[in-house]
Protein backbone atom coordinates (compact mmCIF):
# COMPACT_ATOMS: atom_id res chain seq x y z
CA UNK A 1 0.00 0.00 0.00
CA UNK A 2 2.86 2.33 0.83
CA UNK A 3 4.50 1.75 -2.58
CA UNK A 4 1.17 2.24 -4.36
CA UNK A 5 0.63 5.50 -2.51
CA UNK A 6 4.10 6.71 -3.45
CA UNK A 7 3.52 5.90 -7.11
CA UNK A 8 0.35 7.95 -7.06
CA UNK A 9 2.30 10.85 -5.60
CA UNK A 10 5.02 10.86 -8.23
CA UNK A 11 5.18 14.13 -10.12
CA UNK A 12 3.59 13.72 -13.54
CA UNK A 13 5.24 15.23 -16.59
CA UNK A 14 3.21 17.85 -18.40
CA UNK A 15 3.95 17.78 -22.14
CA UNK A 16 2.81 21.33 -22.92
CA UNK A 17 4.30 22.92 -19.82
CA UNK A 18 7.58 20.97 -19.54
CA UNK A 19 8.47 18.85 -22.57
CA UNK A 20 7.51 21.37 -25.24
CA UNK A 21 9.12 24.52 -23.74
CA UNK A 22 12.32 22.65 -22.81
CA UNK A 23 12.50 21.22 -26.33
CA UNK A 24 11.98 24.69 -27.78
CA UNK A 25 14.81 26.06 -25.62
CA UNK A 26 17.14 23.32 -26.80
CA UNK A 27 16.23 23.59 -30.47
CA UNK A 28 15.99 27.38 -30.62
CA UNK A 29 18.72 28.33 -28.16
CA UNK A 30 19.63 31.38 -30.24
CA UNK A 31 16.13 32.79 -29.65
CA UNK A 32 16.33 32.34 -25.87
CA UNK A 33 19.84 33.71 -25.93
CA UNK A 34 18.43 36.83 -27.59
CA UNK A 35 15.70 37.11 -24.92
CA UNK A 36 18.35 36.64 -22.24
CA UNK A 37 20.34 39.53 -23.72
CA UNK A 38 17.22 41.71 -23.48
CA UNK A 39 17.01 40.76 -19.80
CA UNK A 40 20.62 41.74 -19.38
CA UNK A 41 20.02 45.13 -20.99
CA UNK A 42 17.05 45.81 -18.72
CA UNK A 43 18.93 44.73 -15.60
CA UNK A 44 22.35 45.96 -16.66
CA UNK A 45 23.04 48.35 -13.76
CA UNK A 46 21.54 46.01 -11.17
CA UNK A 47 23.56 43.06 -12.47
CA UNK A 48 26.78 45.04 -12.32
CA UNK A 49 26.13 45.88 -8.67
CA UNK A 50 25.56 42.27 -7.58
CA UNK A 51 28.34 41.04 -5.34
CA UNK A 52 29.21 37.35 -5.69
CA UNK A 53 30.68 36.19 -2.37
CA UNK A 54 30.63 32.46 -3.08
CA UNK A 55 30.19 30.05 -5.97
CA UNK A 56 29.69 26.52 -4.63
CA UNK A 57 29.38 23.48 -6.89
CA UNK A 58 28.12 20.08 -5.73
CA UNK A 59 29.05 17.23 -8.04
CA UNK A 60 29.78 13.52 -8.24
CA UNK A 61 28.68 10.44 -10.14
CA UNK A 62 24.88 9.98 -10.06
CA UNK A 63 23.51 8.40 -6.85
CA UNK A 64 26.46 9.61 -4.78
CA UNK A 65 24.29 11.79 -2.52
CA UNK A 66 24.53 15.12 -4.32
CA UNK A 67 20.81 15.88 -3.91
CA UNK A 68 20.91 15.23 -0.16
CA UNK A 69 23.89 17.59 0.24
CA UNK A 70 22.19 20.18 -1.98
CA UNK A 71 19.07 20.10 0.20
CA UNK A 72 21.17 20.26 3.36
CA UNK A 73 23.08 23.37 2.22
CA UNK A 74 19.97 24.96 0.76
CA UNK A 75 18.30 24.60 4.18
CA UNK A 76 20.67 27.27 5.53
CA UNK A 77 18.88 29.87 3.35
CA UNK A 78 22.26 31.43 2.62
CA UNK A 79 22.41 30.52 -1.06
CA UNK A 80 20.60 31.13 -4.30
CA UNK A 81 20.08 27.94 -6.31
CA UNK A 82 17.86 26.89 -9.20
CA UNK A 83 14.62 25.27 -8.10
CA UNK A 84 11.69 23.44 -9.66
CA UNK A 85 9.89 26.75 -10.02
CA UNK A 86 12.82 27.85 -12.21
CA UNK A 87 11.46 25.47 -14.85
CA UNK A 88 10.87 25.47 -17.71
CA UNK A 89 12.48 28.79 -18.75
CA UNK A 90 15.68 28.54 -16.74
CA UNK A 91 17.72 30.67 -19.16
CA UNK A 92 15.50 33.74 -18.73
CA UNK A 93 14.99 33.81 -14.94
CA UNK A 94 13.93 37.44 -14.63
CA UNK A 95 11.08 37.30 -17.18
CA UNK A 96 9.97 33.85 -16.01
CA UNK A 97 9.88 34.88 -12.35
CA UNK A 98 7.39 37.61 -13.24
CA UNK A 99 4.79 35.17 -14.52
CA UNK A 100 5.62 31.85 -12.85
CA UNK A 101 3.99 32.36 -9.45
CA UNK A 102 0.58 31.27 -10.69
CA UNK A 103 2.00 28.01 -12.12
CA UNK A 104 3.21 26.44 -8.88
CA UNK A 105 1.78 25.35 -5.55
CA UNK A 106 4.66 25.51 -3.08
CA UNK A 107 2.64 23.62 -0.47
CA UNK A 108 2.27 20.52 -2.64
CA UNK A 109 4.94 17.88 -1.96
CA UNK A 110 5.60 14.89 -4.21
CA UNK A 111 8.13 12.06 -4.35
CA UNK A 112 11.08 12.12 -6.73
CA UNK A 113 11.14 9.54 -9.51
CA UNK A 114 14.17 7.87 -7.93
CA UNK A 115 12.16 6.17 -5.15
CA UNK A 116 14.68 7.43 -2.58
CA UNK A 117 12.28 8.93 -0.03
CA UNK A 118 13.19 12.48 -1.09
CA UNK A 119 10.14 14.70 -1.41
CA UNK A 120 10.08 17.80 -3.58
CA UNK A 121 7.94 20.88 -4.08
CA UNK A 122 8.27 23.94 -6.26
CA UNK A 123 10.84 25.42 -3.85
CA UNK A 124 13.12 22.35 -3.94
CA UNK A 125 16.52 22.91 -5.56
CA UNK A 126 17.90 20.61 -8.26
CA UNK A 127 20.42 20.40 -11.11
CA UNK A 128 18.69 22.74 -13.55
CA UNK A 129 21.76 24.83 -14.32
CA UNK A 130 22.55 22.13 -16.88
CA UNK A 131 19.84 23.59 -19.13
CA UNK A 132 21.92 26.76 -19.37
CA UNK A 133 25.10 24.83 -20.23
CA UNK A 134 23.45 22.80 -22.96
CA UNK A 135 22.49 26.00 -24.77
CA UNK A 136 26.20 26.79 -25.22
CA UNK A 137 27.92 23.41 -25.61
CA UNK A 138 28.37 22.40 -29.25
CA UNK A 139 26.86 18.96 -30.04
CA UNK A 140 25.79 18.81 -26.41
CA UNK A 141 24.88 15.12 -26.18
CA UNK A 142 28.30 14.11 -27.46
CA UNK A 143 30.34 16.61 -25.49
CA UNK A 144 28.56 17.42 -22.22
CA UNK A 145 31.07 15.39 -20.17
CA UNK A 146 34.26 16.40 -21.99
CA UNK A 147 36.98 17.55 -19.59
CA UNK A 148 38.29 20.05 -22.16
CA UNK A 149 34.87 21.69 -22.20
CA UNK A 150 36.24 25.09 -23.24
CA UNK A 151 36.84 23.64 -26.72
CA UNK A 152 33.09 23.12 -27.14
CA UNK A 153 31.68 26.30 -25.62
CA UNK A 154 30.43 29.28 -27.60
CA UNK A 155 32.57 32.42 -27.47
CA UNK A 156 30.07 34.35 -25.39
CA UNK A 157 29.49 31.61 -22.82
CA UNK A 158 31.61 32.96 -19.97
CA UNK A 159 30.16 36.46 -20.01
CA UNK A 160 26.62 35.07 -20.30
CA UNK A 161 27.25 32.60 -17.48
CA UNK A 162 28.51 35.31 -15.14
CA UNK A 163 25.40 37.36 -15.81
CA UNK A 164 23.18 34.28 -15.42
CA UNK A 165 24.59 33.72 -11.92
CA UNK A 166 24.19 37.37 -10.99
CA UNK A 167 20.60 37.47 -12.27
CA UNK A 168 19.66 34.56 -10.05
CA UNK A 169 21.39 36.16 -7.08
CA UNK A 170 19.61 39.43 -7.82
CA UNK A 171 16.19 37.75 -8.00
CA UNK A 172 16.68 36.01 -4.64
CA UNK A 173 18.59 38.90 -3.05
CA UNK A 174 21.55 36.71 -2.16
CA UNK A 175 25.31 36.92 -2.60
CA UNK A 176 26.16 33.20 -2.54
CA UNK A 177 25.44 30.91 -5.49
CA UNK A 178 24.89 27.16 -5.16
CA UNK A 179 24.84 24.74 -8.08
CA UNK A 180 24.41 20.98 -8.25
CA UNK A 181 25.21 19.08 -11.42
CA UNK A 182 26.84 15.70 -11.86
CA UNK A 183 28.20 16.93 -15.20
CA UNK A 184 30.06 19.82 -13.56
CA UNK A 185 32.42 17.19 -12.22
CA UNK A 186 34.08 17.28 -15.65
CA UNK A 187 34.15 21.10 -15.71
CA UNK A 188 36.01 21.73 -12.46
CA UNK A 189 39.24 22.78 -14.16
CA UNK A 190 37.39 25.17 -16.46
CA UNK A 191 35.44 26.67 -13.56
CA UNK A 192 38.54 27.03 -11.39
CA UNK A 193 40.40 28.73 -14.22
CA UNK A 194 37.66 31.35 -14.56
CA UNK A 195 36.49 31.44 -10.92
CA UNK A 196 39.61 30.67 -8.84
CA UNK A 197 37.81 31.08 -5.51
CA UNK A 198 34.94 28.74 -6.35
CA UNK A 199 34.38 25.75 -4.06
CA UNK A 200 33.56 22.17 -4.96
CA UNK A 201 31.83 19.54 -2.87
CA UNK A 202 32.74 16.15 -4.34
CA UNK A 203 30.33 13.41 -3.34
CA UNK A 204 31.49 9.79 -3.32
CA UNK A 205 29.97 6.50 -2.20
CA UNK A 206 31.23 2.99 -1.48
CA UNK A 207 31.37 1.38 -4.97
CA UNK A 208 29.33 -1.78 -4.34
CA UNK A 209 26.54 0.14 -2.65
CA UNK A 210 26.83 2.91 -5.24
CA UNK A 211 26.54 0.69 -8.32
CA UNK A 212 23.71 -1.29 -6.76
CA UNK A 213 21.85 2.01 -6.40
CA UNK A 214 22.66 2.98 -10.00
CA UNK A 215 21.27 -0.32 -11.26
CA UNK A 216 18.12 -0.03 -9.14
CA UNK A 217 17.31 3.42 -10.55
CA UNK A 218 18.20 2.31 -14.10
CA UNK A 219 15.62 -0.48 -13.86
CA UNK A 220 13.11 1.96 -12.39
CA UNK A 221 13.63 4.57 -15.12
CA UNK A 222 13.48 1.88 -17.82
CA UNK A 223 10.08 0.95 -16.43
CA UNK A 224 8.96 4.59 -16.53
CA UNK A 225 10.18 4.82 -20.14
CA UNK A 226 7.98 1.88 -21.09
CA UNK A 227 4.98 3.44 -19.37
CA UNK A 228 5.42 6.98 -20.67
CA UNK A 229 7.18 8.07 -23.88
CA UNK A 230 7.55 11.59 -22.49
CA UNK A 231 9.73 10.43 -19.62
CA UNK A 232 12.89 9.89 -21.66
CA UNK A 233 12.28 13.18 -23.53
CA UNK A 234 12.06 15.00 -20.22
CA UNK A 235 15.27 13.43 -18.85
CA UNK A 236 17.09 14.17 -22.10
CA UNK A 237 15.99 17.81 -22.06
CA UNK A 238 17.33 18.18 -18.51
CA UNK A 239 20.69 16.68 -19.47
CA UNK A 240 20.32 13.37 -17.60
CA UNK A 241 22.02 10.43 -19.29
CA UNK A 242 22.64 8.07 -16.37
CA UNK A 243 19.61 5.75 -16.49
CA UNK A 244 16.87 4.26 -18.60
CA UNK A 245 16.57 4.83 -22.34
CA UNK A 246 18.84 7.90 -22.24
CA UNK A 247 21.77 6.14 -20.55
CA UNK A 248 25.14 6.88 -22.16
CA UNK A 249 28.64 5.46 -21.88
CA UNK A 250 30.97 8.29 -20.84
CA UNK A 251 34.02 7.91 -23.06
CA UNK A 252 36.73 8.33 -20.48
CA UNK A 253 39.09 5.66 -19.17
CA UNK A 254 38.33 2.10 -20.28
CA UNK A 255 34.92 3.05 -21.67
CA UNK A 256 35.05 0.24 -24.23
CA UNK A 257 34.69 -2.22 -21.36
CA UNK A 258 31.56 -0.42 -20.17
CA UNK A 259 30.17 -0.58 -23.72
CA UNK A 260 30.92 -4.29 -23.88
CA UNK A 261 29.26 -5.03 -20.54
CA UNK A 262 26.12 -3.06 -21.33
CA UNK A 263 25.79 -4.45 -24.86
CA UNK A 264 25.83 -7.92 -23.26
CA UNK A 265 23.18 -6.99 -20.66
CA UNK A 266 25.69 -6.96 -17.82
CA UNK A 267 24.38 -3.75 -16.31
CA UNK A 268 25.98 -4.14 -12.91
CA UNK A 269 29.47 -4.74 -14.29
CA UNK A 270 29.03 -1.88 -16.75
CA UNK A 271 28.14 0.53 -13.97
CA UNK A 272 31.11 -0.61 -11.90
CA UNK A 273 33.50 -0.17 -14.83
CA UNK A 274 32.10 3.32 -15.44
CA UNK A 275 32.38 4.02 -11.69
CA UNK A 276 36.10 3.14 -11.88
CA UNK A 277 36.63 5.26 -15.00
CA UNK A 278 35.00 8.31 -13.42
CA UNK A 279 36.68 7.94 -10.03
CA UNK A 280 40.12 7.49 -11.59
CA UNK A 281 39.49 10.87 -13.20
CA UNK A 282 38.31 12.29 -9.84
CA UNK A 283 41.43 11.07 -8.05
CA UNK A 284 43.79 12.50 -10.69
CA UNK A 285 41.92 15.81 -10.62
CA UNK A 286 41.90 16.19 -6.84
CA UNK A 287 45.63 15.58 -6.67
CA UNK A 288 46.13 18.54 -9.02
CA UNK A 289 43.90 21.23 -7.55
CA UNK A 290 44.31 23.27 -4.38
CA UNK A 291 42.87 21.54 -1.30
CA UNK A 292 41.19 24.77 -0.20
CA UNK A 293 38.92 24.54 -3.25
CA UNK A 294 37.28 21.21 -2.49
CA UNK A 295 35.85 18.94 0.15
CA UNK A 296 34.93 15.25 -0.19
CA UNK A 297 31.70 13.96 1.35
CA UNK A 298 31.26 10.19 1.54
CA UNK A 299 27.56 9.34 1.29
CA UNK A 300 28.19 5.87 2.70
CA UNK A 301 29.12 7.15 6.16
CA UNK A 302 27.22 10.43 6.40
CA UNK A 303 24.54 8.94 8.68
CA UNK A 304 27.05 7.40 11.09
CA UNK A 305 29.13 10.60 11.10
CA UNK A 306 26.38 13.16 10.62
CA UNK A 307 27.74 15.81 13.00
CA UNK A 308 31.30 15.36 11.76
CA UNK A 309 30.29 15.86 8.12
CA UNK A 310 28.08 18.84 8.90
CA UNK A 311 30.97 20.37 10.87
CA UNK A 312 33.23 19.85 7.86
CA UNK A 313 30.68 21.54 5.58
CA UNK A 314 30.19 24.28 8.14
CA UNK A 315 33.91 25.07 8.19
CA UNK A 316 34.28 24.77 4.43
CA UNK A 317 31.37 27.11 3.69
CA UNK A 318 31.88 29.36 6.72
CA UNK A 319 28.34 28.79 7.97
CA UNK A 320 27.48 27.97 11.57
CA UNK A 321 26.44 24.39 12.26
CA UNK A 322 22.99 25.32 13.61
CA UNK A 323 21.91 26.73 10.21
CA UNK A 324 21.90 23.22 8.69
CA UNK A 325 18.74 21.12 8.96
CA UNK A 326 20.27 17.71 9.61
CA UNK A 327 16.84 16.03 9.43
CA UNK A 328 17.29 16.17 5.66
CA UNK A 329 19.96 13.45 5.84
CA UNK A 330 18.28 10.06 5.42
CA UNK A 331 19.68 6.56 5.75
CA UNK A 332 20.50 4.80 2.47
CA UNK A 333 18.66 1.67 1.44
CA UNK A 334 20.51 -1.60 2.00
CA UNK A 335 21.65 -2.27 -1.56
CA UNK A 336 24.68 -4.50 -1.18
CA UNK A 337 25.10 -7.37 -3.60
CA UNK A 338 27.82 -9.97 -4.16
CA UNK A 339 27.23 -10.35 -7.88
CA UNK A 340 30.20 -8.24 -8.95
CA UNK A 341 33.20 -9.43 -10.89
CA UNK A 342 35.96 -10.03 -8.29
CA UNK A 343 38.67 -8.25 -10.30
CA UNK A 344 36.49 -5.18 -10.90
CA UNK A 345 35.42 -5.20 -7.27
CA UNK A 346 39.03 -5.15 -6.08
CA UNK A 347 39.99 -2.37 -8.49
CA UNK A 348 37.04 -0.23 -7.39
CA UNK A 349 37.60 -0.83 -3.67
CA UNK A 350 41.29 0.06 -3.92
CA UNK A 351 40.45 3.27 -5.79
CA UNK A 352 37.73 4.17 -3.28
CA UNK A 353 40.22 3.87 -0.39
CA UNK A 354 42.70 6.14 -2.20
CA UNK A 355 40.05 8.85 -2.62
CA UNK A 356 38.97 8.53 1.00
CA UNK A 357 42.55 9.23 2.04
CA UNK A 358 42.05 12.76 0.70
CA UNK A 359 39.23 13.39 3.19
CA UNK A 360 40.55 15.86 5.78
Amino acid sequence: KKNLKKKKQLRKINFFFEILPLTLQNNFSYLFDFISHIENKILDDDIENVKVVDQVYICGYARSGTTAILNLINSTSKFSSLKYNSLPFVTIPFFWKKISRSFYDKNKYLYRYHDDEIKINSESPDSFEEIFWRNYIQSYEKNFYKTNISDYLGNDFLNSYKKFIKKNLLIEKKTRYLSKSNNNLFRIQYLLKNFPLSKFIICIREPIEHCSSLLRVHKLFTKYNLQNNNFSKYMKNLGHFEFGYTRKVLKIGKFDETENYWSNNKDLEGYLRQWINIHNYILELLLKINKSNFIIIDNSDIIENKNLNINRLSNFLNIEHNFFNDNLINKNKNLYTNNFDTKLNLEATTLYKKIRELII
